[in-house]
């Protein structure tokens, strides 16, 4: 008969597989057993479980699963499960056999990474890190219990459980953000360091700093993913790694933008489609354009603009900061001026506003279309980005000829340049 009980110090469950064998597979507690036990008679009464399967090592798994997955997954979470296999789990865990595998061993596993300290001994593993190390372990083993080579996923915990280095609150959380994120006038000193010492990232940090938009959304943009009419950028792609895919969530969205933006982005048309005329090229080519190009045409590589912004803000005498802090400052610099939680939400792409409330705290009233304009500077800062009036931006909707980003207009330079950021 079925049973959990001690055996050696340990906790096992003694049982009999569909064929007669006895089988006895040891498990952290008597609780644990119980319901291992209970996975395993339902899988047994419904015929999906081969405890013979269960002897095959995670490593050799691992590569059958992952190679499955392939084509039904995005190339971006693709390459996570690949790199948390190759780095993370196999090394841990590759020589266990699959059936043996116990949840309090992921337990441990799970937060020896959320431990872990870098090479500099300074700073733990990110925290998404963790996360896509406990992703793929959970995906490996979700689809292993589909196989009917293990009963029950031991790298599902109940919902809320966390494996964390520390007991992060929501509210610390926000505090720490609140912290780190960029002032105006910090703002003010990165974007003058990067005209000084890296002009070609200017345009770029600013979009960043004005929109919310992860890095590799921004480098994914195309000249025809603008709206200069109703001061839109169309959110369709993102590159990770070098690959070109679906936005995060694997949903388009469409971002506001401010005046002084629109200037900028205008201002990149230009360069582009005088360029494109020195050439004797068709301006009709513009819209399919990367928006931030290499010297080659290609888009951006997003490891290079990180670490050109890490010496920018070297040479602005600001402290260390990811790039994504930028993302972080327009999200806290909007709700600091009264914009509510779901206009936030929306321009940052968040698939919940759950994650936009945990993150940026209260909920506040208010949100419209100038919302990102009271973004831009009062005159006191940001001077060198001098703001548009009415008549000039419709100055430069005629120069551009670009109207809605459904139908191209006649690009063609007829005026002079517009004025360069410098």
């Amino acid at each position: 008969m079925a049973c959990v009980r001690k055996w050696r110090n340990n906790w096992v469950i003694d049982y009999r597989d569909a064929e007669g064998t006895r089988r006895i597979i040891t498990v952290g507690s008597k609780d644990e057993g119980n319901q291992k036990l209970a996975d395993i008679s339902q899988a047994l009464k419904q015929g999906t479980y081969d405890p013979g399967k269960a002897k095959q090592k995670i490593k050799d798994y691992a590569v059958e699963w992952l190679e499955s997955r392939r084509p039904e997954v995005k190339p971006s979470t693709f390459a996570n499960y690949e790199y948390a296999l190759r780095v993370h789990i196999l090394p841990a865990l590759g020589n266990f056999e699959i059936g043996k595998l116990t949840r309090p061993a992921v337990r441990r596993f799970l937060g020896r990474k959320a431990e872990q300290k870098k090479q500099n001994g300074t700073a733990t593993l990110s925290k998404d890190t963790v996360r896509i190390i406990k992703a793929a372990l959970h995906a490996m083993l979700e689809t292993a219990v589909e196989d009917g080579i293990v009963p029950t996923n031991v790298a599902h915990f109940k919902k809320g459980r966390r494996i964390v280095a520390t007991g992060q609150s929501k509210g610390e959380k926000q505090v720490r953000i609140l912290a780190k994120v960029f002032t105006r006038e910090q703002l003010f000193l990165l974007l003058q360091a990067a005209r000084e010492h890296a002009d070609s990232y200017v345009a770029l940090f600013f979009l960043l700093a004005r929109t919310g938009l992860r890095i590799g959304e921004a480098i994914a943009l195309q000249i025809g993913d603008i709206d200069f009419v109703d001061r839109l950028l169309s959110v369709q792609r993102n590159i990770v790694r070098g690959r070109v895919g679906t936005p995060k969530n694997g949903v388009t969205r469409q971002v506001d933008i401010s005046k002084q933006l629109v200037k900028v982005l205008g201002q990149i048309v230009l360069d582009r489609k005088e360029q494109l005329l020195r050439l004797g090229m068709s301006a009709d080519l513009l819209p399919t354009m990367w928006l931030f190009q290499n010297e080659v045409g290609k888009p951006m590589d997003s490891s290079k603009v990180r670490k050109a912004f890490s010496r920018i803000l070297s040479k602005a005498g600001l402290p260390h900061r990811g790039l994504h802090w930028l993302r972080h400052t327009f999200a806290s610099l909007l709700l600091q001026q009264g914009e509510s939680l779901a206009y936030v939400k929306e321009q940052m792409g968040h698939s919940s506003i759950q994650i936009t409330v945990d993150t940026y705290g209260h909920l506040v009233p208010g949100g419209n279309r100038q919302a990102v304009d009271r973004l831009d500077d009062d005159g006191n800062n940001l001077e060198t980005f001098a703001k548009l009036e009415e008549e000039e931006q419709m100055q430069l909707i005629e120069k551009i000829g670009a109207t809605r980003r459904s139908r191209t207009g006649d690009l063609l330079i007829t005026n002079q340049l517009l004025c360069r950021l410098s």
